[in-house]
């Protein structure tokens, strides 16, 4: 693992949420660094300090380099397609699939992704809207958001960027695409 741990990665470590870290920080209780485009990188070791010095359980979880992933949408063979891409990264990904909207809100709060697969033909999304609802929560701003569309939805590509998504993919077949996205994404973590 990296020497330094994302906001969300600490905040799941201290099983807290992001703002009460990002207080913390703000505060001076935690040290933390901002990247050049104003993310906040915390160091293991002084979240290691940090919960020694408020005896808070250590463990594993400041070893974890497992990356997590939530899938959601309603066609049972594409999500065992990406089903498939995740489990031969399954030494570093955790994943989590969903089949509707609601299961897939229950799991974005319980599983707490670092990315969230959607597919466009899941009843009842409108990705513009989860885009939006997802960066104006701090519990899930930093979450990236990936969107599976038919390609004849072209025009939905640019909205969808543009309110936070990292990437829309067509669908499908998309394997090389998404097995892209997750190595590169895997070599950031």
């Amino acid at each position: 693992p990296t020497p330094w741990m994302s906001l969300s990665e600490a905040s799941r470590v201290l099983g807290v949420s992001q703002g009460a870290l990002r207080q913390w920080a703000d505060q001076g209780q935690v040290r933390s660094f901002r990247t050049p485009g104003g993310h906040r990188r915390i160091f293991r070791g002084d979240l290691e300090g940090f919960m020694r010095t408020h005896d808070m359980p250590i463990g594993h979880r400041l070893d974890s380099s497992h990356f997590r992933v939530l899938v959601a949408g309603p066609d049972e063979d594409l999500l065992g397609e990406l089903i498939r891409e995740l489990e031969r990264l399954s030494d570093r990904v955790e994943w989590a699939s969903a089949r509707s909207g609601l299961a897939a809100g229950r799991l974005v709060s319980s599983f707490r992704p670092d990315l969230l697969v959607v597919d466009l033909d899941l009843p009842g999304i409108d990705g513009t809207e989860l885009c939006r609802t997802l960066r104006q929560d701090p519990e899930t701003e930093a979450m990236e958001l990936v969107f599976l569309a038919r390609p004849e939805r072209g025009g939905v590509s640019a909205q969808l960027r543009a309110a936070g998504a990292r990437a829309v993919l067509d669908r499908p077949p998309f394997g090389e695409p998404v097995r892209k996205l997750l190595t590169e994404r895997l070599g950031r973590n």
